[in-house]
């Protein structure tokens, strides 16, 4: 409560008390009160005096600023503004219009490992922020309705920009770039407020990207060099494109303006159609618009189109044989009665991509969601017409079986049918043929006669001694398709353990 804590608590926002000098006019001695007559801010190079007003009361007036004394008047403006300016002192005049006292420090986001996409922001009192800035603090005056604040100068609507863009403000922030627009070449002060953009290039959300966008055009417009990657921001600016917001996006004269400086093709005949279909609309008539230099795309550069130019960068893109899967959803008469069991013949015939029937895993995947409804009976309720007979199906199940006992010859994660208890697994996919015959005295287990045994899932017709189909990679035992490699090493189930090398030869008795 007393007179040098109501000044720490009034003067404490805009710098530290070891940077404050309080001066009197009166001849007071050591230890004697004396009259409050000027307080003074170096480092900030503002100054206030103690004065009184038309009807008597004590305020501290502004020296640098005629007309403004410091305001004790609660405004909820005055709060909205200064909850996203670090440091704000609210003056007002006598016509009782505000005004917002902010210092221009050093600004810089503090990085929280806990909270990523922290708000807070710190002010450095920096050697760089001395020896360039000129003017220590600007003010901005409220407009009446409370919604806004002017921008007396440019380097001032760039603090603003730099503030809003660090706390993550970034519709207020695009508001603001339009009045950062200048045909001249920076100050040296500009120039240092425009640096300071250059700390939230580690911030990749879709409107910043869009806001650092908007100021690069306000560098180059001034023919000043772009403190930052702004290449890599128009890049990550239309991979993002779907999730900018409207007041953040870059109008059609701002991206062509861009694209002066940044080579896109692809966007570049793009807004050439833009700019086609706006003269036919403008002249009334019904042109026809063609694409400037129709050719044959690659898939990557198909890609790059559908997103507006930009350049996918993903592992999913390189592996081509599963990056389109061919699906089209059965008919509901294609799901009941006896085309049902067409279909899924069909369905087992076919690959996971559906190259054949058009089926594959996404048919499976409806399948398992609900998505389509496939009865083998023609009734709703599934049991059938009178006197109809219910057919058993069967669905091959395999089993992973770990053998550890000592007088087996059986390996370890032998593969072996549900149900088949001790006995031998047959050759599923030859249909039984070529069954293996255990012989003799002890000595081994001959092989009878070799033939050729057919994939369950290509038809293909493959040798008795590969274990692997040679058309699909389909595993012989288990009839699951093995994944391609490109390094030459031989495919391996990850059900049986089979590969593609024959087996090895029975050991000696």
């Amino acid at each position: 409560d007393t007179a040098v804590g109501s000044l720490a608590s009034l003067f404490g926002p805009l710098d530290c008390m070891s940077q404050m000098l309080v001066w009197s006019a009166s001849h007071g001695g050591v230890g004697e009160q004396c009259a409050l007559s000027l307080v003074e801010l170096p480092r900030v190079r503002a100054r206030f005096e103690v004065k009184r007003d038309e009807g008597g009361a004590l305020r501290l007036w502004s020296v640098d600023h005629a007309g403004l004394f410091v305001s004790e008047r609660a405004s909820a403006t005055v709060e909205r503004f200064g909850r996203s300016l670090p440091h704000v002192l609210p003056l007002e005049n006598r016509f009782q219009q505000q005004f917002l006292l902010v210092p221009n420090y050093d600004v810089e986001r503090v990085n929280i490992r806990a909270c990523p996409l922290s708000t807070s922001v710190v002010t450095l009192r920096t050697v760089q922020w001395v020896s360039a800035v000129k003017t220590r603090f600007y003010v901005y005056p409220v407009h009446l309705s409370g919604a806004f604040v002017n921008t007396p100068s440019l380097s001032s609507a760039m603090f603003l920009v730099v503030m809003r863009l660090l706390r993550r403000e970034y519709g207020d922030a695009a508001q603001l770039i339009s009045l950062c627009r200048t045909d001249t070449s920076f100050s040296r002060e500009e120039r240092w407020m425009m640096g300071q953009v250059k700390q939230s290039e580690k911030d990749f959300h879709p409107d910043a990207h869009a806001c650092r966008l908007r100021l690069a055009l306000v560098c180059l417009e001034a023919g000043e060099q772009v403190p930052w990657a702004y290449r890599t921001d128009h890049e990550k600016y239309y991979q993002k494109l779907g999730h900018v917001s409207t007041v953040c996006r870059l109008s059609f004269e701002e991206e062509a303006m861009l694209l002066e400086h940044v080579r896109d093709p692809v966007r570049s005949e793009y807004l050439a159609c833009v700019a086609a279909a706006g003269e036919a609309a403008e002249g009334g008539a019904g042109a026809v618009l063609e694409v400037p230099n129709p050719q044959a795309k690659s898939t990557a550069e198909l890609e790059r189109t559908l997103l507006n130019g930009a350049r996918i960068k993903s592992e999913a893109v390189a592996r081509k044989p599963m990056l389109f899967y061919n699906y089209v959803r059965p008919e509901p008469e294609a799901l009941a009665g006896a085309k049902a069991f067409e279909t899924l013949e069909n369905t087992l015939k076919d690959r996971m991509r559906g190259d054949r029937s058009k089926t594959g895993f996404f048919f499976l995947y409806d399948l398992l969601t609900g998505g389509i409804d496939l009865r083998l009976c023609a009734q709703d309720g599934g049991d059938g017409p009178p006197g109809a007979e219910r057919v058993p199906v069967e669905l091959p199940h395999i089993e992973v079986e770990e053998r550890t006992g000592g007088g087996s010859d059986e390996k370890e994660g032998e593969v072996k049918p549900a149900g088949g208890g001790e006995k031998e697994a047959a050759d599923e996919a030859a249909g039984g043929e070529g069954k293996a015959k255990e012989g003799g005295e002890g000595a081994g287990a001959e092989k009878g006669a070799a033939e050729e045994w057919a994939c369950s899932l290509c038809t293909a017709l493959n040798s008795a001694e590969s274990q692997v189909c040679s058309a699909c990679l389909a595993c012989r035992s288990c009839s699951v398709q093995l994944p391609e490699r490109e390094d030459g090493t031989t495919p391996t189930c990850m059900v049986c353990t089979q590969s593609d090398a024959p087996p090895p030869p029975a050991p000696p008795p």
